[in-house]
């Protein structure tokens, strides 16, 4: 399995992904990286897994604005924008939930004696 390594709020992290998932990871990395600077958790001051809790908790926010606007649409046919952005809204739910066991694998490393 290959390893990819993303760069989230300028802390260096390295995952293990399945075989030609390698650019869909390093892009949902960037995009979890620009919500973290956009919300200022670029400090040193946070631990990692405030950090991502916190960054992760504003992806499932935005995703679940993004459920909500789907659901309001109607029955109207999807295009390929609204397709495009449900698969968005997956591949962010899917990372959350791996930021998620990440932050509490990190979570469980540091208050392990």
């Amino acid at each position: 399995m290959p390893d990819v390594s993303i760069t989230i709020a300028d802390r260096q992290f390295k995952l293990t992904c399945g075989e030609g998932e390698e650019q869909q990871l390093q892009n949902l990395g960037r995009l979890v990286d620009e919500t973290a600077r956009n919300a200022g958790y670029n400090s040193q001051a946070l631990t990692e897994s405030r950090m991502l809790l916190f960054t992760s908790l504003l992806l499932a926010d935005q995703l679940d604005e993004l459920q909500k606007q789907k659901g309001g649409a109607g029955n109207a046919q999807a295009s390929p924008a609204t397709s495009q952005s449900s698969a968005a809204a997956e591949a962010v739910e899917k990372l959350a939930q791996r930021m998620e066991k990440l932050a509490s694998s990190l979570e469980e490393t540091v208050s392990a004696p």
